[in-house]
């Protein structure tokens, strides 16, 4: 056959396959841990959070009851203590504690409990 063509994909569905491609290698690469997390941490691998509120002894035991951004790019971190009160402390990075975890605060940095 004279003039025949070859068919071709769309333009369009060209750019959706070479994206859906782009987007699962970056989640394989986020859930496998190759691309670096946003959530930063001290050298000894837990972020630092400096207390706000009056000081608790050292070595406290609580539970995180909540974790919020604030407008000034700062994150705050509401803890419940075995004894009933409340301490806010505030971080410069993205904790990695989540609501109901149970903490240690050690020197004004929260620990795994």
């Amino acid at each position: 056959m004279e003039g025949a063509t070859t068919p071709r994909l769309h333009p369009l569905l060209t750019a959706a396959a070479i994206s859906v491609t782009v987007f699962s290698a970056v989640g394989i690469g986020a859930l496998t841990g190759f691309l670096p997390s946003p959530r930063s941490s001290t050298p000894d691998g837990v972020p630092s959070a400096v207390q706000t509120l009056a000081p608790v002894p050292s070595g406290s035991f609580g539970m995180v009851e909540s974790v919020r951004a604030t407008a000034t790019r700062k994150w705050e971190i509401t803890v419940r203590m075995d004894d009933g009160s409340h301490r806010t402390l505030t971080s410069s990075t993205a904790p990695i504690w989540r609501g109901g975890e149970r903490v240690r605060l050690v020197d004004g940095n929260l620990r795994p409990a």
